[in-house]
């Protein structure tokens, strides 16, 4: 305890509720007059089922005018799984930082069938992506996943986002696809 204490600069009291945390769960095991042992490594994939709607995902950002700042534009494909679905003959790729109120939020990586991108270039490059794909005329959204997870800002993230290196973000990606399984 009294090396922990010192280590992370933290009160007996912090030590003993974190010792007790992990013991709850199983990582450590407290044996009096031993010590404390690990019992388990942590890391594990915990799972947490968070289910919205596609409306209700561009209904958040209907109306939001965030400030766009593009870092990159190509032609590059997005890495895509079997259960993804079927990559399109080509995609328009943009990498952008989305700002509200001089305050930088969010770094997103975009990859856009490049059949949809034409229909609206300025609109996709201009406006927040999901208000304007749903609404295109024609276009049918058939299929909508989103994964999160928690993971750590790397120097280039943090840099864009002026917030220290391994500060905790949230990483979302979403694949949507049309009626024949396209990722679009």
């Amino acid at each position: 305890i009294e090396d922990l204490m010192g280590e992370f600069q933290v009160a007996r009291v912090t030590v003993r509720q974190a010792m007790a945390l992990l013991a709850r769960d199983g990582l450590v095991s407290p044996q009096r007059g031993r010590g404390t042992f690990v019992t388990a490594t942590g890391g594990g994939a915990r799972r947490l089922k968070v289910e919205t709607t596609l409306d209700d995902l561009v209904e958040m950002y209907r109306g939001d005018v965030p400030e766009l700042l593009t870092i990159a534009e190509s032609d590059a494909a997005p890495l895509l799984t079997d259960r993804d679905g079927t990559p399109a003959p080509g995609y328009f790729h943009m990498r952008r930082v989305h700002s509200r109120d001089g305050e930088r939020y969010c770094v997103i990586t975009i990859y856009i069938d490049e059949r949809v991108f034409r229909r609206a270039p300025e609109r996709f490059r201009s406006e927040v992506i999901l208000p304007v794909l749903v609404g295109l005329p024609g276009l049918v959204v058939a299929r909508a996943r989103q994964t999160l997870e928690i993971s750590k800002a790397d120097p280039a993230i943090a840099g864009l986002l002026g917030i220290p290196v391994n500060e905790p973000i949230a990483e979302v990606r979403r694949v949507l696809s049309d009626p024949g399984g396209t990722v679009i």
